[in-house]
């Protein structure tokens, strides 16, 4: 167990206060919902609602074995299917933690066509062997292949290895890759994989960050070290005093994108280190200062997540370790945005940079850094997993192409659910419809095995009225005018709408008016009477739901009744 959760928080340090302690207890999984403001307090929007369709109320959580899950990496297929990557022990095991994939159908069930029971499970050599990322690779026909990667412990003084398997598409090893499915590469020295990707070509680029600097391997389609590719495969930097994991996104014209933290030499803090490289392995002089750009933003800042957008703008997430630039220690969450010569992005955020608090007060929790990823639209969504001192969080953001959080999107740009007992969140993955797919480990009770698998998704919008009418208006008192909310746009999957509700604001309390009518042009109507009311101005909303119980923003209107 303690080598499980070690490897998970290598180069991290605690972002708790010193006299914050976690507090964990048993309480199942809910929905965190905060008000979305004074006025509107009978009910909030739920863009970022937990997902009804997706295992139970938006939750799954499952064990593969009787002692240890854990998911550490997440992606989706074409198909709406989930694969997962983490570690599996099972208590008395001879082979200590081994590489688990597992794979879950869209609606969050396990699929028992692959692996058995869901999941495949990997021995490399009897010691630690864990994936931390997972990849899909296209093939020329048939299903993509499943890239799992991290380390492997091989038996020898200098620790761990890269570790990568190819599973096909029904679980099993794929033979045809490396040796039996297996390859592991060992450079003299410890090694791992934090991130992959594969490139326009099927090629496979592994990165790690250390102390020593970043660390790039990529091979072939079929598992061979690839020798055009730096060194003999392998392209390592010099000391750049990293101080968190690396994540990497390649870009459309195969130059590679590395995002971690390193310290500044000059002043002892740490900041944001993006590097850019060219497909050969050798540093892009065309990004930044000769390949690199450092940004700090506070006195210790996490990074988390890369992404590149369809402008090839770069996307980076952390977290500060420290205090937060105003003095205040909470675990502030960043998001910075890049021009693709390596500048931040005067028209994003502040000048490039978007600094959150969250609205609950929640404090980025040890080993959760927010990992980020682009919605074709351009709006940015980042996971990561908080804590209010005593229960913990997996958490999602969603902001604009400026850097605004989006307020159809949970609360006022946050969603989250808390699940309180031991655990973090590890993984982030954006599926092809806009939902948000949270991934990593709970254990269902605080001081008992087993350690499950959780994933949490939460939905990407929920109805948006784009007018809201009164007609006539104004309308004398006694007479009778029609509301009406038309311009409605859903856009979770597979839904229709269920009701718009009409409300009318008095002594600063809403009062339902009741239920609309839906016309043939999709708009949905109202005759509010105003008999009973004294003349004078009044506040009326509108607010629609989705068959899936989403409820989208409140619009309002003034009316005056003469």
């Amino acid at each position: 167990m303690w080598r499980f959760f070690k490897q998970q928080t290598r180069s991290r340090s605690p972002r708790l206060a010193p006299n914050q302690r976690f507090r964990p207890r048993v309480e199942a999984l809910e929905i965190r919902c905060c008000p979305i403001g004074a006025k509107f307090e009978w009910s909030d929007p739920t863009g970022g609602a937990l997902d009804p369709t997706f295992g139970s109320g938006g939750q799954v959580i499952n064990s593969f074995s009787n002692y240890i899950d854990g998911a550490n990496a997440v992606t989706t297929q074409p198909d709406g299917k989930i694969v997962i990557g983490g570690a599996s022990v099972v208590s008395g095991s001879r082979t200590g933690d081994d590489f688990l994939v597992a794979r879950y159908n869209a609606d969050g069930s396990v699929d028992n066509s692959f692996g058995s029971g869901g999941r495949t499970v990997t021995d490399f050599n009897k010691g630690l062997d864990v994936v931390r990322a997972v990849a899909l690779q296209p093939q020329a026909s048939g299903a993509s292949k499943i890239l799992a990667a991290g380390e492997a412990v091989m038996g020898k003084p200098t620790g761990t290895d890269f570790a990568l398997a190819r599973y096909n598409a029904n679980g099993t090893l794929d033979t045809s890759f490396g040796n039996k499915g297996k390859v592991t590469t060992d450079f003299g020295a410890n090694e791992w994989a934090d991130a992959i990707a594969v490139d326009g070509a099927g090629r496979i680029v592994l990165a790690e960050a250390h102390s020593g600097g970043i660390e790039l391997v990529r091979y072939t389609a079929n598992g061979a070290l690839d020798t055009t590719f730096g060194s003999g495969g392998r392209l390592l930097t010099g000391n750049l005093s990293t101080r968190s994991a690396a994540s990497l996104a390649i870009q459309g014209d195969g130059k590679i994108v590395v995002a971690t933290s390193a310290v500044d030499q000059a002043t002892g803090l740490i900041h944001f280190l993006t590097v850019r490289f060219n497909s050969n392995g050798t540093y892009d002089g065309t990004f930044g200062s000769a390949g690199k750009v450092a940004t700090p933003v506070g006195n210790y800042d996490d990074a988390g997540g890369v992404a590149i957008d369809a402008s090839g703008r770069i996307v980076v997430t952390g977290m500060e370790d420290g205090q937060d630039p105003d003095g205040v220690y909470r675990g502030g969450t960043y998001l910075l945005r890049y021009t693709a010569n390596g500048t931040l992005d005067v028209g994003f955020g502040s000048g490039g940079v978007v600094y959150l608090v969250n609205p609950a007060g929640l404090i980025g929790a040890n080993g959760n850094v927010p990992r980020v990823s682009i919605q074709a639209d351009g709006q940015i969504v980042a996971g990561g997993g908080f804590s209010d001192g005593t229960d913990q969080y997996f958490e999602a953001i969603r902001v604009g192409t400026t850097g605004i959080l989006d307020p159809g999107f949970g609360d006022s740009g946050w969603a989250g659910v808390r699940y309180s007992t031991a655990g973090d969140l590890h993984a982030f993955a954006l599926e092809p419809d806009g939902r948000v797919l949270l991934a990593g480990d709970m254990r269902p009770t605080s001081n008992t095995y087993p350690i499950d698998v959780a994933l949490v998704r939460f939905l990407a919008s929920a109805p948006q009225i784009g007018s809201f009418t009164a007609t006539p208006a104004p309308v004398t008192s006694g007479g009778s005018t029609t509301l009406t909310a038309s311009s409605i746009v859903d856009h979770n999957p597979g839904v229709i709408l269920a009701q718009v509700a009409f409300y009318i604001e008095m002594d600063g309390n809403w009062t339902l008016l009741g239920y609309g009518t839906k016309n043939s042009d999709g708009s949905w109507s109202y005759a509010f009477d105003t008999s009973g009311y004294a003349p004078g101005t009044y506040a009326l909303a509108a607010q629609a739901t989705d068959s899936l119980g989403a409820l989208g923003n409140p619009v309002a209107l003034t009316l005056a009744i003469q």
